[in-house]
């Protein structure tokens, strides 16, 4: 996100007039970036190289960029519920501030809100926007109502006045607001096709917020607010990677990183060769819901409900989705063969994570109910109870269980 910008332009948006295959709809910057995986390759400048490269989180954390600090750089922050663990520089390690904000289901979108330079968190909750204008907890300082609850929104700073609004996207017209507040658009503009999808970044340094457009792993910039063919391409990572914008090296540049989840081999190889995303389940939601009124049982060996003093992991799971009217068998590993592979980027609330000693199916040793934002709900081990908790991700498999 662009920092500290002075000049102003007239607002209008770019359609770049490119027929090249289309991808997914629109990210919002400052969203979180989706995808799964806990490395990221990051590129300084606009080439196909990258050359900052670090681990951060775990593989199905919900990540976000954000300048934190004000120090012009972006780094990364991740999501647990609604606890956001901040780390102020691209580099392997822990984070260095935690704070929460909102409720562990809002929509968050980070921007800079009141132009300090300084990235914070918006929550969304349909048309309604609860902005902070700190990393702290408490109250919202400002509540606005923007468009309609099934918006895409992205976040930009679309005049170069230095603070971070929201444009609606219906389609491929966009509805762009130049003031944190209510009301009517400042201006409707068209860019694209309605399926591409763009990031918004300031690609020149000039302080303005403009578009670029992903077709496969190509990047199709414009570096002016104007209708026309891109000013450059380039192709940047693998198709199979997740994209993130952000100034990584406090030049005033925004430029390209990817998420990328692990290589795959043995059994997860062939299943990632046919992979397709399964279709959502119903039961999924109700066997969450009918888990959590299981918070608190005790963990026993071999449990499978009241009769047996408590459940083991995969007792919890199959009466949870008995209880949605699925059945399923009593062991990890006959439940993981009796379920749809869902990959980790994939994953709804209710699908089932495994974890295994050797990276396969022969080694599933433990498995836990997804529940969303990063956590599970489990049967642990002797001694513990039935607990939601942050998903751990060592010896996790990068495919879950989809039932139903």
């Amino acid at each position: 996100m662009t920092k500290n910008r002075s000049s102003a332009l007239a607002v209008a948006l770019m359609v770049v007039a490119l027929t090249v295959v289309g991808m997914p709809a629109a990210q919002a910057k400052g969203g979180a970036i989706g995808g799964a995986g806990s490395d990221y390759y990051l590129s300084d400048s606009f080439s196909a190289t990258a050359n900052r490269q670090f681990s951060y989180g775990s593989a199905l954390d919900e990540v976000f960029v954000g300048d934190w600090n004000g120090d012009g750089i972006d780094t990364l922050a991740y999501r647990t519920g609604n606890t956001f663990s901040v780390r102020n520089a691209n580099t392997t390690g822990g984070a260095q501030v935690t704070f929460t904000y909102g409720r562990p289901g809002d929509v968050v979108l980070v921007g800079d809100w009141n132009g300090d330079g300084i990235d914070t968190l918006a929550v969304r909750r349909g048309h309604e926007y609860h902005i902070k204008n700190s990393l702290t907890g408490g109250a919202a300082d400002a509540v606005i109502f923007y468009g309609r609850p099934g918006d895409v929104v992205l976040v930009g700073d679309w005049n170069g006045d230095g603070v971070d609004t929201l444009a609606v996207r219906r389609g491929n017209a966009y509805h762009v607001k130049n003031t944190i507040a209510g009301g009517n658009a400042d201006s409707i503009a068209y860019y694209g096709r309605a399926d591409d999808d763009v990031y918004v970044g300031d690609w020149d340094g000039n302080r303005t917020d403009t578009f670029a457009v992903r077709r496969s792993n190509l990047y199709f910039i414009a570096n002016t607010i104007r209708s026309g063919p891109a000013d450059r391409s380039l192709a940047y990572g693998r198709v199979s990677d997740t994209t993130l914008v952000g100034d990584w090296n406090g030049d005033g540049v925004d430029s390209l990183g990817v998420r990328r989840f692990i290589e795959y081999t043995g059994e997860m190889h062939r299943i990632a060769a046919s992979y397709v995303t399964p279709a959502p389940s119903a039961a999924g939601p109700r066997a969450l819901q009918w888990a959590r009124t299981q918070l608190g049982v005790p963990y026993v060996w071999g449990g499978a409900g009241p009769a047996d003093g408590g459940y083991d992991c995969s007792g919890l799971t199959m009466r949870a989705f008995e209880q949605a009217g699925v059945r399923l068998p009593r062991t990890t590993r006959a439940q993981w063969d009796a379920t749809r592979r869902v990959a980790l980027e994939d994953l709804q609330v209710g699908d089932l994570l495994f974890w295994s000693s050797n990276g396969q199916p022969s080694g599933i040793y433990h498995m836990a109910i997804y529940s969303g934002s990063n956590m599970r709900v489990q049967a642990p081990s002797p001694g513990r109870r039935v607990e939601e908790v942050p998903v751990y991700p060592v010896n996790m498999l990068p495919f879950g269980g989809r039932a139903g």
